[in-house]
């Protein structure tokens, strides 16, 4: 959807056709789950896995790579 691609760009990922996850408050994804850092489980269907988990991945290399730079540049 429309909102959905705006919404990405701000590190939101569609996990479920119910569902558009804030990736900053994953905590973990492993076998079809997500935990999020307020302690609520969501299911993650087979067909989205691999691209969730993949984003996911992206978006935690990304933010490592920011918080490196910003100590670095202390």
């Amino acid at each position: 959807s429309e909102l959905e691609a705006e919404l990405e760009a701000y590190g939101f990922v569609r996990v479920h056709l119910s569902f558009l996850v804030n990736m900053q408050y994953i905590e973990k994804i492993s076998s079809y789950v997500l935990w999020l850092s307020n302690g609520k489980e969501i299911s993650v269907p087979k067909s989205r896995y691999a691209d969730v988990k993949k984003k996911y991945a992206a978006y935690k290399e990304e933010t490592e790579a920011e918080k490196k730079v910003e100590e670095e540049s202390k």
